[in-house]
């Protein structure tokens, strides 16, 4: 129980994390940036050549997730309100991604920007690096996959594969989603499954295990992304024999939430007998604790099953 209320907390924050960064900008944002750079940017500078580039980056132009350039602008893309719904959204490869009742059209378009061009969720090569980009050239959604996707938030990386996956579980415990998810994906409820629930170990009231969500399908490849504000090694450390009997899995999973998350996420996935590799680049991230030694961290491993 103490762990659903540790992700509930950290999800609140989230939330609230969208809300600062915009009045962080607004409000005495100079001075709070260089204070972080003074004590991140030249504490970081004398870790390691490792992340020296990142490092250069952050003491040249100011605290960052993601010490990288930008390689190309966002492409354009349609915003608005919906008067019916009365839910803002963006227009995402022809399809309206929704978002909840009290978010600003603007915090919205902020939102899709940085997915699309700084976290680079979706791929493509926005970034020198991309440390929290979920899929590549050769990690791939495919068609027929089942895309589990458990954090899903607006299910941005669901909408973007949704036509040639062969069904979709959403997951995603916090109720300010659920309205924008059906309107989302209302064309697509014969596909679409979505859970209003913590994945866990067990199943309560509360919480689902993947099992239980995923009985009805034993024989088709899975491909899970897995983004839970820092809950990621108690779903994993939970799911191992469920994961260790399947085939055809594959695991996009955010390491960057808590300091030894690229330690002990990659040791879970090797006791299960799956291969992974880290993506590319470090992000800094302070949310959920203080930044430590080596302050950089690992975005996510990708990860297969050795019997794919």
């Amino acid at each position: 129980m103490s762990t659903i209320f540790s992700r509930l907390k950290m999800s609140i924050l989230k939330r609230l994390h969208v809300y600062y960064i915009e009045e962080r900008q607004k409000e005495h944002s100079e001075q709070i940036i260089d204070l972080r750079i003074a004590l991140i940017g030249a504490t970081v500078g004398a870790t390691s050549d490792q992340y020296k580039s990142e490092s250069d980056y952050i003491q040249k132009n100011g605290f960052s997730y993601f010490p990288y350039k930008a390689l190309q602008e966002v492409p354009p893309f349609e915003s608005g309100y919906d008067n019916r719904l009365e839910l803002p959204y963006v227009v995402h490869k022809g399809k309206r991604l929704y978002f909840p009742q009290s978010y600003p059209v603007e915090t919205c378009v902020n939102i899709y920007k940085s997915y699309i061009g700084e976290e680079c969720l979706l791929g493509g090569r926005y970034r020198e690096k991309q440390p929290h980009q979920y899929v590549t050239d050769t990690f791939t959604i495919d068609e027929g996959d089942v895309l589990v996707d458990v954090g899903c938030a607006e299910g941005l990386l669901s909408l973007d594969n949704i036509e040639k996956v062969s069904k979709v579980y959403l997951f995603e415990a916090d109720p300010i989603w659920i309205s924008a998810l059906n309107a989302t994906f209302c064309d697509y409820q014969d596909k679409v499954v979505i859970i209003n629930k913590y994945v866990s170990d067990s199943d309560t009231e509360n919480t689902i295990t993947l099992r239980t969500a995923l009985q009805q399908e034993d024989a088709k490849p899975l491909f899970i992304k897995m983004d839970i504000e820092g809950a990621e090694v108690d779903v994993l450390n939970g799911s191992k024999e469920f994961l260790v009997n399947r085939k055809d899995v594959k695991i996009a999973c955010c390491t960057y939430h808590h300091q030894h998350d690229g330690e002990d996420i990659p040791r879970i996935l090797e006791d299960m007998g799956y291969a992974y590799e880290f993506s590319e680049g470090y992000m800094l991230f302070d949310l959920y604790d203080k930044l430590q030694y080596p302050f950089f961290r690992h975005g996510l491993v990708r990860a297969r099953n050795n019997k794919c």
